[in-house]
């Protein structure tokens, strides 16, 4: 049974993985921000600032796949937050195998996320620069309203699904190594805080993964 208890707010995230992949993220600053704390619940739960528990899984009959779901009733924004949840899910999977402390979902970076990718089905476009502000990674982010000291991104276009998406990024050097943030083969410190996005249309689906440092505003 899916449970339609959709956070409003919910949106999410970005370095590119496409058919020409670019590394367009750089080990963030040592600057200290701080803000309200975010506790994580279950793998398909979080509690983003001092909002309710969001929780919706997809049915096991039907998996991740965005056509049937639609089929099945559930509505355009429903899928995106099973779509990114999941993803997060797996991400924070990968780093536990690698000794790692899984990543926070911060609600500004997954509207962030989202947006980003909305962006990217509705222009066209890939790659790290908004074609609304005109800008790449934190100065985006600043832009859109969230006073981070650094945010980084990965972004893909074309997979189909979570682990699809995830597993294209691992197999690039450099987005792995932003995934796995804090390890030792990394130049990325343990950033704390992710965001998903993923939308789509007819003909494409685009997705962003974004990190920003322990305690983001």
């Amino acid at each position: 049974m899916k449970t339609k208890r959709i956070l409003a707010g919910i949106m999410a995230v970005g370095i590119s993985f496409m058919a020409t992949m670019g590394v367009h993220a750089s080990p963030p600053p040592t600057e200290t921000i701080t803000t309200a704390p975010i506790s994580t619940q279950s793998n398909n739960s979080y509690t983003p600032d001092d909002e309710q528990v969001v929780t919706i899984t997809a049915p096991e009959d039907i998996g991740f796949d965005f056509r049937a779901l639609e089929a099945a009733g559930f509505t355009y924004e429903e899928i995106q937050t099973i779509f990114e949840l999941e993803a997060i899910r797996i991400v924070n999977e990968v780093r536990a195998s690698y000794g790692l402390q899984p990543l926070t979902l911060h609600s500004g970076l997954a509207r962030i996320a989202r947006l980003r990718t909305e962006e990217m089905v509705t222009y066209n476009v890939r790659g790290h620069i908004s074609p609304t502000t005109g800008l790449e990674h934190t100065a985006h982010a600043r832009a859109m309203g969230l006073n981070l000291a650094y945010a980084g991104e990965n972004a893909g276009r074309g997979p189909r699904t979570p682990q699809a998406i995830i597993d294209g990024w691992l197999e690039s050097p450099a987005h792995r190594e932003f995934i796995l943030s804090g390890h030792s083969t990394s130049r990325f410190p343990d950033l704390g805080h992710i965001g998903i996005g993923f939308s789509f249309d007819e003909r494409r689906t685009a997705w962003t993964l974004w990190q920003t440092c322990n305690n983001p505003a």
